[in-house]
C-alpha cells in the first residue's frame, strides 16, 4: 500500500488544538495529586524490592503530564532525572520507523519497493537483495536474521563501514514468512533515510523530528554525551560497566534521550501533529504504523501490540548492556508510559520493568494488578545455582582426583566415560545454551551478547567448561600412566 501524499493539506485547526493541549499538559505538572502519589508508591515499592540504580518515569494522560518522577540514583551522588539523557536501546526502531514513514508521505519512499529501488548497488552474498522490501525491514520480516549473519558493531564504524559490511550477509528465510527481530535491518533503514534524503541520519532526525516535537535533550549516538552511569547485576551485586555502541548503530539502538523526550514522542503518537501544530504524519499513515502488523508476529511497522487485561496499547522495549527503556501509549485512554532505567540484566529486561509498566496501567485504569510470581524466585535462585553449579564441579574435581589420581586400579572404560561425558558437557555449555538461547529468542545470539544481558550466566558458562577440560585433562593423564604400564 502506497502511503498518502497530501500531508500538508491537514495543517488545519485540528493539529492547533492539539498542540495546544499537549503545550498546555507539558507545564501542567502532578494535576492529578492521588494519582501521582500512588504511582510514586507503586514505583519506589519495585526499586525498592528489586535494588534497581535509577528509573526516570514519565506519565501522561489525555496530554497531561500525570507523573514525572526521578527514582534512585544516575550516579552514586546524583538522582536520575527526566531531562537526563540516556541510551533508550530499542525504543530508537520506532523513531527510526517514524521518519522512513515521513519520507514515504511525502512521496520519496514507497515502503513497498525493494530496498533495492534506491540503495541501487545494495547486495547481498546470495544475491537476493531485490527481494528484500522495505516493510519487511520495518516489521522484521524481510527474511534477514542475525542467526545467520550477525554485523560485530565497531566504535569507529560509521553507517557507510555497516552498510559496507553487511552486504557479506544472506537471507535466512523467505521474506514475509517468518519474524526475526533483526538490529541489522533497522541499520539498513538508517542508510536508506540518508540516501533519500541527502542528510546524514542525525541530521535528518534532529531537523525532521526532534526539533519539531521539542525534544531538546534527544540526539543520536556521536552527537551527544550521555550523563548516566550504566549498571549490570552480576550474582545478585550491582556492577558498573561502560556502555559502548557507534554511529552505525543509532537508527537501530542507540538514539540518545531522555525520559521527558521520548514522552513528547509518545504523545505525538496520539496526536500526529508537533508543538507547532504542524501534521508531521497523517492519521491514515499512524493507523498504518500502529495497527498494520505482519501475518506473522504482533509486530506493525516500528511498533509492537500490547494488551494488559483487555487494555490495549502500542509499545516498545529497548535494552542493552547496562540500559533499559519501556515506551508505551494507549489511544483509548490517551495514556503513554516511559521509563528509562540504567540498570540491566535479562531478569529486569525480560520481568521487572515490563512489571512497573503494567503496574502503572493497572493504577491508572482501575484494575488488578497481578505480578508474575517467576521472577522473584529467578532473581533469589539465580545467582544460588550458579554458586551451587561452581560449588558442584569443584566438588567433581576433588571427587575425580581421589577417584582416579590416588587409585591404582581403574578400568580403562571407566576412564574414558569420564572422558567423553566431561566433553559433551563441555561442548554443550559452550555450544548448546547460546543455540538454545537463540532459538527461544528467534535472533541470533553471541558470547558478546551473553555478556552484555547475563554476564553471569556466561561466568557460569566458562567456569563449567573450565573445570570440565580439567576433568578431561587429568583423566588424560591417568590414561597416559595406564598405557605406560
Amino acid at each position: 500500500m502506497k502511503f498518502v501524499k497530501h500531508i500538508q493539506r491537514k495543517k488545519n485547526i485540528h493539529g492547533l488544538i492539539a498542540a495546544t493541549l499537549i503545550l498546555a499538559g507539558g507545564i501542567s505538572l502532578y494535576s492529578n495529586t492521588a494519582s501521582s502519589s500512588k504511582l510514586r508508591d507503586i514505583i519506589e515499592s519495585y526499586v525498592a524490592d528489586y535494588n534497581l540504580s535509577g528509573l526516570a518515569v514519565v506519565v501522561t494522560r489525555d496530554n497531561e503530564v500525570i507523573y514525572e518522577g526521578s527514582h534512585g540514583k544516575k550516579q552514586p551522588t546524583s538522582p536520575f532525572a527526566t531531562t537526563d539523557r540516556s541510551y533508550i536501546a530499542s525504543v530508537s526502531k520506532p523513531m527510526t520507523a517514524t521518519a522512513v514513514l515521513m519520507l514515504a508521505e511525502e512521496g520519496a519512499i514507497d515502503i513497498d519497493a525493494p530496498i533495492t529501488a534506491y540503495l541501487k548497488d545494495f547486495t547481498l552474498s546470495d544475491g537476493r537483495q531485490e527481494e528484500i522490501i522495505i516493510r519487511n525491514l520495518m516489521n522484521h520480516t524481510s527474511g534477514l536474521s542475525s542467526k545467520t549473519y550477525r554485523y560485530e558493531k565497531d566504535p569507529t564504524h560509521s553507517s557507510s563501514d555497516f552498510y559496507r559490511e553487511f552486504q557479506k550477509a544472506s537471507l535466512a528465510s523467505e521474506p514475509g514468512t517468518e519474524f526475526s527481530y533483526s538490529n541489522e535491518g533497522y541499520k539498513l533503514l538508517g542508510v536508506l533515510i540518508e540516501v533519500v534524503s541527502g542528510q546524514s541520519y542525525g541530521d535528518f532526525m534532529a531537523k525532521r523530528l526532534f526539533r519539531p516535537l521539542g525534544m531538546t535533550e534527544t540526539a543520536v549516538f556521536g552527537k551527544g554525551n550521555v550523563s548516566v552511569d550504566g549498571y549490570t547485576s552480576i550474582l545478585g551485586l550491582t556492577v558498573s560497566r561502560k556502555e559502548t555502541g557507534s554511529v552505525a548503530d543509532a537508527p537501530s539502538g542507540f538514539i540518545l534521550s531522555s525520559a521527558r523526550d521520548v514522552s513528547k514522542f509518545l504523545q505525538f503518537h496520539l496526536t500526529g501533529v508537533d508543538v507547532m501544530g504542524n501534521v508531521l504524519l497523517s492519521r491514515e499513515t499512524l493507523d498504518q504504523m500502529h495497527k498494520g502488523i505482519s501475518d506473522v508476529e504482533e509486530y506493525a511497522l516500528g511498533w509492537m501490540t500490547y494488551n494488559y487485561k483487555g487494555i490495549e496499547g502500542y509499545r516498545h522495549p529497548g535494552d542493552i548492556n547496562n540500559f533499559a527503556a519501556q515506551a508505551l501509549f494507549i489511544p483509548e485512554s490517551g495514556t503513554t508510559v516511559t521509563l528509562l532505567a540504567n540498570k540491566n540484566h535479562f531478569v529486569y529486561s525480560a520481568g521487572v520493568y515490563n512489571m512497573i509498566v503494567d503496574a502503572i496501567v493497572a493504577s491508572l485504569h482501575e484494575v488488578e494488578y497481578s505480578p508474575p510470581g517467576w521472577v522473584k524466585w529467578i532473581i533469589l535462585l539465580y545467582p544460588l545455582i550458579i554458586l551451587g553449579d561452581i560449588a558442584s564441579s569443584i566438588f567433581d574435581t576433588l571427587k575425580i582426583r581421589r577417584k582416579y589420581l590416588k587409585t591404582e586400579a581403574v578400568e580403562k572404560g571407566q576412564l574414558l566415560k569420564t572422558l567423553f561425558s566431561s566433553a559433551g558437557v563441555m561442548v554443550f555449555v559452550l555450544a548448546g545454551i547460546p543455540m538454545i538461547i537463540s532459538y527461544f529468542m528467534n535472533r541470533g545470539v553471541t558470547y558478546a551478547m551473553l555478556w552484555g544481558i547475563t554476564p553471569d550466566l556466561l561466568i557460569l558458562m566458562f567456569v563449567s567448561a573450565a573445570f570440565k577440560l580439567l576433568h578431561m585433562l587429568m583423566v588424560g593423564y591417568k590414561l597416559y600412566l595406564i598405557r605406560g604400564k
